[in-house]
């Protein structure tokens, strides 16, 4: 991650100081009179910006305040220069505007003149920096709306959209080197709009975490957009879920998802969804290898089949889910 330095307090500072934290990046504030400006951006952001994401962040960095610059160079990557309303980056380059629109942890999009490694490591993009009146008078007024408005942004995957849907797939994570145990398939943050009548999460989201559980897993055996594309690719043809404990809104979960077959034709795969470490609902999934082409059952793609087998047989040692095969009726085991 990088190092951030931040001069002052003014304009969008803070705001600039919560979005890089909250990315993982470190942050080091000089000349502000106080820190309390920072503290409530921080806490804004961290309203909003984890449930703007499919993907958890990653752990946040840490922020320190000085009252003034260090003598020794704070080998830093980039500088941003707070002390005037038109923030300036030193990128090595000579200083450049930053002009972005506020707040930063919100919308991220900056000035045509930010350097592009900034723009890659704060995950924002050029463009116009205006920001649209329905989502200003969201801010304060209805945060949730606001949240579930820019949630519909990056499911388009347009303007800010894509900006964000881009940010959040090179924070998304690799394939793990070992399949000895079932893998983290699904980490994240319960945004506002899973939320039902009762107040938590709706029973149709716990479908919506399993299935970007197994299409995780499938990204990572290779079937990618291009392996579609092709015409490989799987349909579901049962899920049986079992809910155990109650999911609320802001409430961080994740799936871990064991491979009882992934060998051939079929793709049997057993989820457990946890939260605050108690296993909250469960879900088996049988899924088959279709030749898109045909619309028929196939044979994966050799790389695909490949891994999926190899998943397989390194989990083939686990015991047993309780509660594989049940169905609707039956004792809870």
């Amino acid at each position: 991650m990088a190092r951030l330095t931040i001069q002052g307090q003014a304009g969008a500072a803070p705001d600039w100081a919560a979005r890089a934290v909250l990315l993982g990046h470190d942050v080091g504030v000089t000349g502000a009179t106080s820190a309390e400006t920072y503290k409530r951006a921080f806490k804004a952001a961290r309203a909003v910006l984890p449930v703007l994401f499919d993907i958890a962040l990653p752990p946040e960095g840490a922020c320190t305040f000085h009252e003034r610059a260090p003598n020794q160079p704070s080998h830093a990557d980039w500088t941003i220069d707070a002390r005037t309303q038109s923030l300036t980056l030193d990128g090595g380059n000579g200083p450049a505007p930053l002009r972005a629109a506020a707040p930063i942890w919100l919308f991220p999009v900056v000035s045509p003149d930010a350097p592009a490694d900034f723009c890659a490591a704060m995950g924002v993009g050029h463009g116009d920096i205006e920001l649209p009146a329905v989502l200003a008078a969201l801010v304060d007024q209805d945060r949730n709306a606001m949240v579930a408005a820019m949630r519909a942004i990056k499911a388009r995957g347009s303007g800010i959209g894509a900006i964000l849907a881009q940010h959040e797939t090179q924070l998304a994570p690799h394939a793990p080197p070992d399949l000895s145990a079932p893998p983290v398939t699904l980490d994240r943050i319960v945004p506002p709009d899973w939320v039902d009548y009762n107040g938590h999460m709706n029973e149709a989201r716990y479908l919506t975490a399993f299935s970007d559980a197994t299409d995780r897993l499938l990204l990572w055996a290779g079937m990618d957009a291009a392996c579609v594309a092709e015409g490989r690719s799987v349909f579901t043809v049962e899920t049986h879920i079992q809910h155990l404990g109650e999911v609320d809104i802001g409430d961080r979960i994740t799936v871990v998802t064991h491979v009882l077959d992934g060998a051939g034709k079929r793709l049997h795969l057993w989820h457990e969804l946890y939260r605050d470490g108690a296993c909250a609902a469960t879900a088996e999934q049988l899924l088959l290898h279709i030749d898109l082409n045909t619309r028929r059952v196939g044979l994966p793609r050799s790389d695909v089949g490949a891994w999926l087998s190899a998943a397989g047989a390194a989990q083939a040692h686990m015991p047993r889910p309780k509660g594989l095969g049940r169905f609707v009726g039956a004792p809870r085991i």
